[in-house]
This record gives C-alpha cells, sequence and structure tokens, in this order.
C-alpha cells in the first residue's frame, strides 16, 4: 500500500505539468475566465480534460490486472468548473479510452463507467464549488466522493467479486487520498491562474482608465492629425508599449516608438490585418518576425483593436511590443478597452459636431423668419423719415446696416453677451423710431459681460414682447430687459406690460410643437437646451392685460 501511495505521488506531478501548459495558451486562459462556455468552449475544455485523464491512465501502475492511476483528477476537475455537460464528456473521453485499451480486462467496465460517473457527479457539484467559500477543501472532498463512488462500482461491476474486493481492500486508500489532494492542489493552481490574471487585468484596466482620463480632451476634437499624435504619445508614456500607432481608415495619422518600423504620418495602410480588424469589427494580435536592428533579429508582437463609431469603424488603434514570445490577453483587453474607450469619446465628439450644427440650422431658421419682416418694417421707416427727418433716416440706416451686417458675420454657434446686447440695441433703435413715443425701453445691465451666447437668443423674445405683448392690441407699452448676475449664472428677464401670452401657446412651447407660429419662441428655447447643460429653456410667467415675463439662465464657468 506504501509503495502504491508513493508512486501515485509521484506521478500526479506529470498531471500538474500538463494542466500548467494548458493554462499558459491564450485560448485556454481566455476560456477559463468565462464561466459561460459556449458550446466550443465545452468541447475544448472537456478535450483538454480529458486528455489528462488519459494521461492519468498512461502513467498508471499495474496491479492485480487492473491500473492504479490519477485519471480521476482531470474529469473531476473538468467536472467542477465546467459543469455537467463537461464532466460527462471528459469522463466519456477518459473513461472510454480506459475501457478500449484493455477490452474485457479485470475492470476495463468498472473503470469506463465508474470515469464517466465521477465526471457527472462532479458537474452536478459545480454550482456548489463555485458558491463555497473555501473550493481547495470542496475539491478534496469532491475527489473523497467520487473516489469512493469508483470503488463501489468496482465492487458492483468487476468480477470475481472476491477479486475486486481484494483490489478495493488494497487501492483504496492510496487512490482516495492521493487523487483527492492532487484535486485540491489543482483547485489552488486554478485559483492562482484565475488571481495572477485578474491583478494583470486590474493593473491594465487602471492604465486604460488613465489613457482613456488623459487623451479625453484630445479625442472630443474628432479623430483628427493633431489628436492621434498626442493621443499616442501619451498611451507609449502610461501603457509601456515600444510603439503606438493610430489609423483612419485609409492613412495612419499617427506614429510614436520603433524608427526600424518606419512608420510615418499619411502613409497608406498596407497591413491586411489591420484591415481585417476594421472591416470584422474584431481584435486582432500577431506575432511578426522583421529585422530590427541589423544583427538582432527579434520577435515583434502587435495588436490591433478597430475604432467604431455610430456602428462604422473609422480608423484602428495598434499596440507593438518587442521581444515577445506570446501575445498575453492582457495585451488584447487592453487594447480592445482603449479602443472602447476612444469610441464613445469619438462618438461623443460626433455628437458635439451635430449639436454645432444643429444649433447653427436652427439659428439660420430663425434669422430666415425674423429678417424678411423686420427688413420690410425697418426699410418702410426709414422711408418714411427720409423726407422729414433725413438726419434720424440716416442714422438708422446706418443701425440698419450694421445689424445686419453683424448678423452675417456673427453666424456662428457662440458670441459674447456684449456683442449680442449691441445686436439688441440697433433693433430696438428701429424699432423706437417706427413706434416713438409709444414704445418705452427699460435696461438694467451689469457693467461687466463676461460670458458667451448664442446669437439671436434675446432679440426674438423682445419682438415677441412688442410684436405680441404690446401692440396686438394695445396702442403703447413698455419693455424692460434685465440681466442679473450671480456667481454661477447671469438671469435674462424680458417683461411687457402687454396683453399676457396664451397658455395654449407656452404649452406648444414646451411640447417642442413644430406647428406652432411662434418660431421665435421655440427656437429660442430648443437653441437653450441644446447649448447648456442641465438648462430649463424659457420660463413664462404671465397674467391676462398685466403682462408676460419671459426668462431664462445663462450659467458661468464651470457649471456652462
Amino acid at each position: 500500500m506504501t509503495d502504491l501511495l508513493w508512486g501515485l505521488t509521484t506521478k500526479v506531478s506529470l498531471v500538474f505539468l500538463v494542466i500548467y501548459i494548458f493554462s499558459s495558451t491564450k485560448m485556454f486562459n481566455k476560456i477559463l475566465h468565462n464561466r459561460k462556455f459556449t458550446l466550443r468552449d465545452q468541447l475544448i475544455v472537456s478535450m483538454v480534460f480529458g486528455f489528462m485523464g488519459i494521461l492519468g491512465t498512461y502513467s498508471g501502475i499495474p496491479y492485480m490486472g487492473a491500473i492504479v492511476n490519477n485519471r480521476v483528477i482531470g474529469v473531476v476537475v473538468g467536472g467542477l468548473i465546467g459543469g455537467p455537460v463537461v464532466g460527462v464528456l471528459a469522463g466519456l473521453i477518459a473513461g472510454g479510452h480506459r475501457l478500449l485499451i484493455d477490452i474485457g480486462g479485470f475492470t476495463a467496465l468498472s473503470c469506463g463507467i465508474s470515469t464517466a460517473l465521477e465526471g457527472l457527479i462532479a458537474g452536478l457539484l459545480s454550482q456548489y464549488f463555485f458558491r463555497s467559500k473555501n473550493k481547495v477543501m470542496f475539491g478534496f472532498l469532491a475527489g473523497i466522493l467520487t473516489e469512493t463512488v469508483q470503488m463501489i462500482v468496482i465492487l458492483l461491476v468487476a468480477k470475481p467479486f472476491v477479486d475486486a474486493l481484494i483490489l478495493v481492500r488494497t487501492i483504496s486508500i492510496p487512490m482516495i487520498l492521493t487523487n483527492s489532494i492532487g484535486i485540491a492542489l489543482m483547485i489552488v493552481i486554478y485559483q492562482n491562474m484565475l488571481k495572477n490574471s485578474d491583478m494583470q487585468g486590474a493593473f491594465r484596466s487602471e492604465q486604460a482608465l488613465r489613457i482613456a482620463r488623459e487623451t479625453m480632451k484630445d479625442l472630443r476634437k474628432g479623430l483628427t492629425v493633431e489628436a492621434s499624435q498626442n493621443v499616442v504619445k501619451i498611451i507609449r508614456n502610461i501603457a509601456k508599449v515600444d510603439a503606438v500607432a493610430i489609423t483612419d481608415r485609409d492613412k495612419v495619422l499617427a506614429y510614436e516608438g520603433m524608427e526600424t518600423l518606419g512608420f510615418k504620418t499619411g502613409d497608406p495602410i498596407h497591413s491586411n490585418i489591420t484591415r481585417q480588424a476594421m472591416e470584422k469589427h474584431v481584435v486582432i494580435s500577431s506575432l511578426l518576425n522583421m529585422e530590427v536592428k541589423i544583427k538582432n533579429k527579434k520577435n515583434l508582437s502587435v495588436v490591433i483593436a478597430p475604432l467604431i463609431v455610430n456602428g462604422d469603424a473609422i480608423g484602428s488603434i495598434k499596440l507593438y511590443s518587442l521581444g515577445r514570445t506570446k501575445i498575453s490577453l492582457v495585451d488584447e483587453e487592453l487594447a480592445s478597452g482603449l479602443a472602447m474607450l476612444f469610441s464613445t469619446q469619438l462618438e461623443l465628439s460626433h455628437l458635439d459636431e451635430q449639436k454645432h450644427l444643429l444649433n447653427k440650422a436652427e439659428l439660420s431658421v430663425l434669422q430666415a423668419k425674423i429678417n424678411p419682416h423686420f427688413l420690410f418694417n425697418a426699410l418702410n421707416t426709414i422711408h418714411a423719415l427720409i423726407r422729414i427727418k433725413p438726419e434720424q433716416a440716416r442714422e438708422l440706416l446706418v443701425k440698419f446696416s450694421d445689424y445686419f451686417r453683424n448678423n452675417i458675420i456673427h453666424n456662428d454657434c457662440i458670441i459674447t453677451l456684449e456683442k449680442e446686447l449691441d445686436q439688441v440695441m440697433a433693433y430696438l433703435e428701429l424699432e423706437k423710431a417706427r413706434f416713438g413715443d409709444r414704445l418705452q425701453i427699460d435696461f438694467e445691465v451689469p457693467d461687466e459681460l463676461d460670458i458667451e451666447v448664442p446669437p439671436l437668443i434675446i432679440q426674438p423674445l423682445i419682438e415677441n414682447a412688442i410684436k405680441h405683448g404690446i401692440f396686438k392690441h394695445k396702442s403703447s407699452g413698455k419693455v424692460k430687459i434685465k440681466i442679473t448676475a450671480f456667481e454661477e449664472r447671469y438671469e435674462v428677464s424680458i417683461e411687457d406690460d402687454g396683453i399676457g401670452i396664451d397658455p395654449d401657446i407656452v404649452e406648444s412651447i414646451y411640447k417642442m410643437d413644430e406647428t406652432t407660429n411662434h418660431i421665435g419662441l421655440l427656437t429660442t428655447h430648443k437653441r437653450l437646451l441644446a447649448t447648456y447643460k442641465n438648462n430649463q429653456g424659457l420660463n413664462f410667467e404671465t397674467k391676462p392685460d398685466i403682462g408676460t415675463l419671459v426668462s431664462f439662465i445663462i450659467p458661468r464657468g464651470e457649471n456652462a
């Protein structure tokens, strides 16, 4: 019995060597990290642990027409990690092999049956294994259980029973003890493998987040050459890779690293694997042999991840490492994580651009709606003054030309609040000339206006107050423009003493009803919402025959 115990102990080291070799492969490592095995994953894991069971048979010790072995270690560990399907398949592989190499042998059938049964039991225990706090002890106890089942099956199936009983008395303790300890040690190897990989993954994740944080400002500008050049320098500095490249669909946008690769900004993409990564939206890794120095030939590895924006690949990120004999899963996850983070930033950049274009489009719509109406009234007023007040007509014509010139020049999404008020003053000068003393204007504005606003954000509100609030049903009225400065915001209000705005109109503005006739109010409300985060847009306070107060908030500093 002592000899069998010692013999099994020395043989089990071979099984450990095999699992170590397999655990070092990228594919097997990746599979074991994923608890939700696909059918392909289950087949691969089953074959690996089934092979370990076969190896346990071949390294066994012949004894009394039987083989004292470590076959159960691979099968049970496979079942505990992979579940019932893996356990049964690994058991059938190892048990079927045991049956076929000794057809008709004394214990061939019983060992074949018991091996498959051990795999099934381990698979059924899998869910409890992953819930247990001490997985090593769980594996040890599972080994005792499954090996005890094997001894029972030998007693029930092997003939003659007397020989089976003598065999079980001799081999049961060495096999149960050695294989249970072997299973426990295999679980230790499995846990250490996951732990080391998780530590590397956590380190790479921390690197990816640092890179994302430092490149955020650059990537919000889009996938430009300037932004890409800054990004590759940051990646190489933090990730400590030998070279980094960023491409668009056709050419290299930026490269940082080994001069021997010969990449330059603007070079066309020649690599088929780069195009394949972008076309198939997958991360591709490859080992390349190249003459890095004149006399030294070293391995060069590359990981290529596509940059996806709105479902389309717009470029790629490539990480190069020199002297690697293999590409680790962690390297692939770093490239994949960076590509995902960069893609998100580029999508935000795309949204910023879309918002910018939308603001410009809405501004153009607003100008097209306001200008013809205002143009007609202003020209009529100037025409009427030319003969009776030519000097005033000349001054108004200057104001009129300044107003439209500024409208053309400042066709941007943002201008200073001071410029916006200049436009408002020009507009009001023309309206005052038209209505005379019937229109009273009251301004209450701070001396310093250190903020930028969307153009034509105030004038439509004033025009609405004059046109619809005062002169629709009244012969005269007053408009008050007030800007109040607070530490974190400006509050802008336009108040008139007209007839008050219809609540249905206010509701249509809040509901973004495109059919409303009050296009100036609606567009201003929408532009405020689009320009400033967490902005409430326009706020209306009205009472019939008393007037209307329209206000909005412009955030200052970091709140903008």
